[in-house]
């Protein structure tokens, strides 16, 4: 579900975690991007519930960025070269087949001579240096591995691949850019990704990303529980109480309001058996006392 599917939908964020620096870091979501969430909400006239949910493909990310996208990452790496099978293939565009391949983009490595390959449709040029729209004709460019370097030693590889309208862009993993091909709407027209078959490149992952989206009061807590990963209401909105729901995805969380609720059916239960109990009590010394008056 999209959040424009949600009754009462105002808008929609969407965060890549590395667009500053370029470094894939761990992201803490009730923290960031939480609270730049909440500040959204507050800053929206109406907005009354705000939802933030982890985007983990490009499809998704196309379908809740109502704003528009700005970058999307994949990470390749692996502890040996030999780890990198087969191909790595972007396609923004109908062009990604035929002699001509203006909309592709492809990674492969050549472990032999320890560099990473790269070839785009767009802008390419033959042995010549000739610009040539002939996809076969298109001269590999290449990056060293020993500038690619992962964290399980040496034979260990480790990019970042970013797609963004500008084009696509190599980096290493401390955030240093390595080469760049320029694509105009890249992002904007992206069909398909590495993921689509897996098996080519099993060491791709794509960069998870995070997504708010604020709602008018019409929006309800369930649908906003099944699509988010955290979500509030406000205090402002008339006639509503604020909650929260630590629901996160793939689990069957509890709510704080839901433990509250429990809680507080718990005790009036006991207060009610207490009280039927000391009722029935009474009832009980009352009857021995007229049995023994008779």
């Amino acid at each position: 579900m999209a959040w424009r599917a949600i009754p009462g939908f105002l808008g929609s964020d969407f965060w890549f975690p590395a667009s500053m620096n370029h470094v894939v870091e761990p992201v803490d979501p009730v923290f960031f991007p939480s609270e730049e969430c909440q500040k959204r909400c507050a800053a929206t006239p109406t907005c009354c519930r705000w939802g933030m949910r982890s985007v983990r493909s490009w499809e998704d990310a196309k379908d809740v960025a109502d704003g528009g996208l700005n970058d999307l990452g994949w990470v390749i790496a692996g502890e040996s070269y030999s780890d990198f099978v087969g191909r790595a293939d972007w396609c923004t565009g109908a062009g990604c087949s035929g002699t001509k391949r203006p909309d592709l983009f492809r990674a492969q490595m050549n472990s032999d001579k320890k560099l990473m390959k790269f070839r785009s449709g767009t802008g390419g040029k033959d042995n010549t240096g000739t610009v040539t729209d002939k996809w076969s004709d298109i001269v590999w460019s290449t990056v060293d591995l020993v500038n690619l370097p992962g964290d399980g030693g040496a034979t260990s590889y480790y990019m970042l691949v970013i797609v963004n309208n500008k084009g696509i862009h190599i980096y290493d993993k401390d955030g240093n850019l390595q080469k760049t091909f320029d694509k105009e709407n890249a992002v904007t027209f992206l069909v398909s990704d590495p993921l689509k078959d897996p098996t080519m490149v099993p060491q791709v992952a794509f960069v998870t990303s995070y997504s708010c989206g604020v709602f008018q009061e019409d929006a309800t807590g369930g649908d906003l529980a099944v699509e988010s990963l955290y979500h509030m209401g406000t205090s402002a909105c008339v006639g509503q109480r604020k909650w929260s729901d630590d629901t996160w995805a793939g689990s069957h969380g509890i709510s704080f309001a839901n433990i509250a609720c429990a809680i507080f059916a718990s005790v009036a239960l006991v207060f009610v058996v207490l009280f039927v109990t000391k009722k029935n009590f009474h009832l009980e010394v009352v009857a021995d006392e007229q049995a023994q008056l008779l």
